[in-house]
């Protein structure tokens, strides 16, 4: 509701500032339901404020003819906001649209969804190249002008497969917890993957190719390869342990070429849960993990972990099937099942049940839960042969999110400056089952273990600092602004652990401007960053417009995101119709285009998504 109308009907309903809880029968409520909406119940009185607060927030239903209240929402009230209420700052929960179809967020989160191939259905094989060693006695800098193709640096690093392979190092015995220098590689001829795929890319990079080296974990592997762009506008390839995915393999296998270093490994290993780009190598300079990207698979997972803390039956192509229900006003109980149309092929069959608690309202609250999920078609490719293995996996995790607002205060009538902390932290544990390869080239045994690859990719832990000023401009503008930093927790143990420095936040700016005037709705907003070490928030801007009757309420947004693909186009419309009361039924889709500079314009697949439900009140 608008907060000139909610102060207007807390006014009306409680003209002498205050009312005694045991005439809550004058608001049409009971003495229990009084109390659970009074931020103060020891005074025994209902203020007029604090009513102003609860129907602003939601968390009572209030007949503006009768000026009695309606119902009393059991979910706390930053469950389900009102549109015009919903902070523009507070990031869209990733994979999850249709979470709240009408009142959603009014800035695009990050970006995630790439394209990526189904492993059984679209196998994608190369053939494997010679093998390379340098003669004797050449030296570092004629060994990097001869390595003038991907085809002549992946047969470099094919004998780091078997021989040279430095399964010391590997195991944590000696060298750098980050890269070896690429002299250093040369020089030894002894590495482990994220060696030589430091030297790989360091020297396609001497060669005028743009280059980089990422690490990624899933399934039983944790491993680092080298991806780069070709240099006559055909896409992304990758070289990895003596073979070559190029760019035109690639585009084959996924019906355009791939726009992005993240997108060119996404094609060949699409299992990939959580990829870690490296700094760009020098040749006398150890390399470091300098960024975090989470996958489509890594984000579909921690959403089986988030409970809504509401009664409801929905369905996604992305989701697949969810039913939630609230047992009361802090405990909750989730179950979903992934029908296989999602953008994370290991996600197909998968299927999850999780527990949740919350307290608090929108400015201090917390959110706990736990879940254990079983995936049927998690595995991933063997290193090298890139042999598509499955291995049935089962993962308990736990998330916790909360929001504490340590300052608050009122500028005068019409305007709000708050001070808020945050965190949003996951962790798994994964175990597999069946014996296969591993990132070094040996085997794992029979039987279910301890999967450390899974684990990894699946957890993250990242914080958020924000700053906010808000208020009305007039009966119909309102605005919000944030300036923010929110450091990553998981970016900075990887990127500090390899030898890295810096913030390893995402930091930033973001404002939006509403209208509202009776049934209709409009915002624009934006956001700017000024660092970034993940893709769970982007510069980009976004608009909308919405209609409520009061029973029929319908939204469109219209969004244009930066992000390493290029400029990404997202659109989404979705509906509300309260069938009564208490039960609503809802549905949306969205779409996204991405509009590359090189390669075109391509609806991206991955970020096709709608969706249908109830959801229920009581």
């Amino acid at each position: 509701m608008d907060p000139i109308q909610a102060r207007q009907l807390a006014q009306q309903m409680i003209p002498n500032q205050a009312i005694a809880h045991d005439k809550a029968d004058q608001l049409g409520i009971t003495r229990q339901q009084m109390l659970t909406i009074d931020r103060q119940p020891s005074d025994q009185q209902l203020t007029q404020d604090e009513l102003y607060d609860a129907i602003l927030n939601n968390r009572v239903e209030v007949d503006p003819q009768s000026k009695r209240i309606v119902s009393v929402k059991t979910q706390v009230s930053f469950v389900d906001p009102e549109p015009s209420l919903t902070p523009a700052s507070r990031p869209a929960r990733p994979g999850r649209p249709g979470q709240d179809p009408i009142g959603q967020n009014d800035l695009f989160s990050g970006y995630h969804s790439q394209a990526v191939r189904d492993p059984l259905t679209q196998p994608l094989q190369v053939a494997q190249q010679s093998t390379h060693t340098p003669p004797p006695g050449q030296d570092f800098n004629t060994f990097i002008q001869s390595m003038d193709s991907p085809d002549k640096v992946a047969a470099f690093g094919r004998p780091f497969g078997n021989t040279l392979y430095n399964y010391d190092r590997a195991g944590g015995g000696e060298g750098p917890t980050g890269t070896q220098t690429p002299q250093d590689t040369f020089k030894s001829m002894s590495a482990i993957c994220r060696d030589i795929g430091q030297l790989q890319a360091f020297a396609l990079q001497e060669n005028g190719y743009n280059a980089q080296q990422l690490g990624y974990k899933s399934q039983g592997i944790l491993h680092a390869l080298t991806t780069y762009e070709g240099k006559n506008g055909e896409g992304f390839g990758l070289v990895e342990y003596g073979r070559h995915y190029s760019p035109e393999d690639i585009a084959q296998a996924l019906g355009r070429p791939a726009l992005s270093h993240q997108e060119a490994l996404l094609a060949v290993r699409p299992e990939a849960k959580l990829i870690n780009p490296y700094s760009l190598p020098e040749a006398d300079r150890s390399g470091y993990v300098k960024e975090i990207f989470y996958t489509t698979g890594h984000q579909l997972y921690n959403e089986t972990l988030r409970l809504s803390h509401e009664n409801s039956a929905q369905w996604s192509n992305q989701n697949g099937a969810e039913l939630e229900t609230a047992l009361n006003e802090h405990w909750g109980i989730k179950l979903t099942a992934n029908t296989g149309q999602s953008a994370d092929p290991t996600a197909a069959g998968a299927f999850s049940a999780a527990v949740g608690y919350q307290v608090g309202d929108e400015d201090n609250y917390l959110r706990m839960s736990v879940g254990a999920q079983y995936r049927p078609n998690e595995g991933h490719h063997s290193i090298g042969a890139n042999q598509w293995e499955g291995h049935e996996s089962i993962v308990a995790g736990a998330h916790l999110e909360g929001q504490w607002t340590p300052f608050d205060t009122q500028l005068g009538d019409n305007h709000r400056l708050r001070t808020t902390v945050g965190t949003d932290l996951t962790g798994a544990f994964a175990f597999s089952e069946g014996e296969g390869s591993d990132a070094s080239g040996g085997t794992t045994e029979p039987g279910w273990g301890l999967d450390n690859g899974l684990s990894a990719g699946l957890s993250h832990a990242q914080f958020r600092l924000g700053q906010h000023l808000e208020g009305r401009l007039s009966d119909q503008f309102s605005y919000q602004t944030e300036a923010f930093i929110a450091p990553d927790a998981t970016a900075m143990a990887y990127g500090f652990g390899t030898g890295g420095n810096g913030l390893y936040s995402n930091a930033g700016v973001n404002a939006s401007l509403h209208f509202k005037e009776g049934g209709f709705g409009a915002y624009v907003g934006g956001q700017y960053l000024l660092a970034q070490v993940n893709n769970l928030e982007a510069t980009g801007a976004s608009t909308g417009v919405s209609y409520d009757t009061g029973r029929l309420s319908l939204r469109a947004d219209l969004g244009a995101v930066d992000s390493p693909e290029g400029l990404r186009l997202q659109t989404r419309q979705s509906v509300n119709f309260k069938i009564t009361d208490g039960i609503d039924a809802f549905g949306y889709s969205s779409q996204e285009q991405i509009d590359n500079k090189n390669h075109g314009h391509y609806a991206n697949p991955g970020g096709q998504n709608f969706g249908l439900g109830l959801r229920a009140r009581f």
